[in-house]
């Protein structure tokens, strides 16, 4: 049963109930009798090795489709091995083979040892291993180029590198940059202490002025310094609306 519920998880289906009067053929051959020249489940059955060796290769396989970073960032490393014929078959598991055969196919190694993405047009892209030198090159391409959006981005690392993930790296590197959110800002709003002086600020941006401004009164001014015994604005409409969010947090 174990076997079988791990073979089931490799394919994706949906089931569907339909009633027994609008599907009568399929349920009429679940009805039919056995007849001699009918194959029986002792014909089709297989040997639990051979079970257990399809199992392994296809989760190799699917751990690649399903799971495509980590996975081919661990055959990557593996693949140099295989090119310069430094290790043979004997030293892989046979879905491990199987993935660094098609991948010769994508990759070849240069005489000082790098690895290389072929390109049909013979401008190949430097492989970049796991680790620092990725954060590096997202930094310089991103950082050091006037802080470009995410194709800009791309293009620059695209035509030189390549390793797996290169898009959605490059997508998160490019919302999580500092100086780009703070860039998307283009309203402050502010409370001031009338006896202390003491200022608390969060930028903010237009089109969210009405919700983050009760956010603000809630988060930054009445849970740090209490309730509020008297509240000066310019009576907009943010602050009018803002004033009565935190109530409805409460609640």
């Amino acid at each position: 049963m174990h076997h079988w519920a791990t073979a089931i998880k490799l394919f994706q289906f949906d089931l569907q109930h339909v009633l027994a009067e609008r599907y009568r053929a399929p349920d009429g051959l679940s009805r039919r009798l056995a007849q001699p020249e009918d194959v029986t489940d002792d014909d089709l059955r297989v040997d639990d090795d051979d079970f257990d060796d399809w199992v392994d290769r296809m989760y190799g396989r699917s751990m690649y489709l399903f799971n495509p970073v980590p996975e081919q960032d661990r055959l990557l490393a593996l693949l140099p091995s295989v090119l310069d014929q430094s290790r043979g078959r004997e030293a892989f598991s046979e879905a491990d083979w199987d993935w660094l055969l098609r991948l010769t196919q994508y990759y070849w190694q240069s005489p000082d040892g790098r690895l290389w993405h072929k390109s049909p047009d013979f401008d190949h892209r430097l492989v970049i291993g796991e680790g620092a030198d990725r954060y590096k090159l997202l930094k310089l391409a991103h950082d050091d180029s006037g802080h470009h959006s995410f194709w800009a981005t791309y293009a620059v690392l695209s035509q030189r590198f390549y390793w797996p993930g290169l898009q959605s790296d490059i997508l998160w590197y490019v919302k999580t940059c500092h100086d780009c959110q703070a860039c998307s800002f283009d309203h402050v709003v502010a409370a001031r202490c009338s006896l202390s002086s003491f200022v608390e600020a969060k930028m903010l941006r237009k089109a969210e002025m009405v919700e983050t401004v009760g956010e603000f009164l809630y988060q930054m001014v009445v849970t740090r310094w209490g309730a509020l015994r008297e509240i000066v604005t310019d009576n907009g409409t943010p602050w009018i609306t803002g004033l009565f969010r935190p109530v409805f947090i409460l609640e």
